[in-house]
């Protein structure tokens, strides 16, 4: 189905539902004899939102993935438990990524929506900063501070915060409009709230869409900072099953 044909409607409090369960019936049994909640009540309504979103995405990066296949552009349910102490087999959230398909592609940003049982959040940012892209925007701020100070106005516009690991010391002393930045091993925006109104209405879409296209500013200051001076603008795509052991 062509993304511009997609109608999103909202999300469904039946998948919301699911979501309480499995977090508190976290085996395959529960999760087999609700799998066609899971599919049609949860799992579908995030595929016609991802779908609906894609024309905006694509305008703001060409080379984002669209695939809203669970595994590709949106979780699958089972947890990777190789590396967790948690060995509970499902996720209790679900969310997407509109994100480069690039090898190691957590270093580069990404947009990102999740829904968690009882809250949702949405944002902007890199899932695993390399210290080489945090240097970069380091550098990018030194030179050309006012352009963080024109997207904090749009943070502070679209009702997100500043997130991600801090150095326990600053790495310099800046005015803290710049020090929220620039002090920091990863950094990512993140708008969280409980479940609404507008969970269940098209009116997600319209806001997560407005707010997205927004902080496109921001994304390719990102996306400089990832590709750095001497990384080439073009990254190297790579075949879908060869990606890292990141949980997705």
């Amino acid at each position: 189905m062509a993304a511009d044909s997609v109608k999103f409607e909202g999300f469904d409090r039946k998948g919301i539902s699911f979501l309480k369960g499995i977090e508190k019936n976290n085996a395959k049994a529960w999760f087999e004899e609700h799998r066609d909640v899971y599919s049609e009540s949860l799992l579908a309504p995030m595929q016609r939102f991802f779908s609906a979103l894609e024309s905006v995405m694509l305008g703001i990066d060409p080379q984002f993935l669209a695939d809203q296949r669970a595994g590709k552009g949106i979780t699958r349910p089972h947890r990777d438990t190789r590396f967790s102490k948690d060995k509970s087999p499902y996720k209790s959230t679900i969310w997407l990524t509109y994100r480069r398909n690039v090898k190691d592609w957590q270093t580069y940003p990404a947009y990102y929506f999740e829904i968690m049982k009882d809250a949702y959040r949405y944002g902007v940012g890199f899932f695993m900063a390399e210290r080489s892209s945090m240097d970069t925007l380091r550098r990018i701020i030194d030179a050309d501070p006012a352009r963080i100070r024109r997207i904090n106005t749009l943070v502070k516009k679209y009702g997100y915060t500043i997130e991600g690991d801090s150095y326990a010391r600053p790495l310099k002393q800046l005015p803290d409009e710049l020090a929220v930045w620039y002090n920091r091993k990863n950094v990512y925006l993140m708008h969280e709230r409980r479940h609404d109104a507008a969970l269940y209405s098209p009116a997600i879409l319209d806001e997560v869409s407005a707010s997205f296209r927004a902080l496109a500013p921001l994304y390719g200051l990102l996306l400089e900072a990832a590709e750095g001076k001497n990384r080439a603008a073009d990254a190297v795509k790579i075949p879908l099953r060869e990606r890292n052991t990141f949980d997705f």
